[in-house]
């Protein structure tokens, strides 16, 4: 059990720190979180896609807070 609770609390560091970014305006890749976090390429895209409902497209590969979220947390 305590396994299970340090892989979910490393999860949920890793979420909270990616939308901290995110919020900063800055942008989110799978090279970014294997670099910032030292996790494999396969868990940056689980991260991302987790977090897929509060993103969008920034470039290839990149991704930022989506728009109404940019609005509300950003541009106050």
């Amino acid at each position: 059990m305590g396994g299970l609770m340090a892989r979910a609390e490393k999860l949920a560091e890793r979420l909270c720190h990616c939308v901290i970014l995110l919020c900063q305006g800055k942008t989110l890749s799978v090279r970014v979180l294997t670099q910032l976090f030292g996790i494999s390429p396969r868990t940056a895209r689980r991260d991302l896609a987790r977090m897929g409902c509060i993103m969008e497209p920034a470039s290839p590969g990149c991704w930022r807070l989506s728009a109404p979220l940019r609005r509300a947390f950003i541009h106050r």
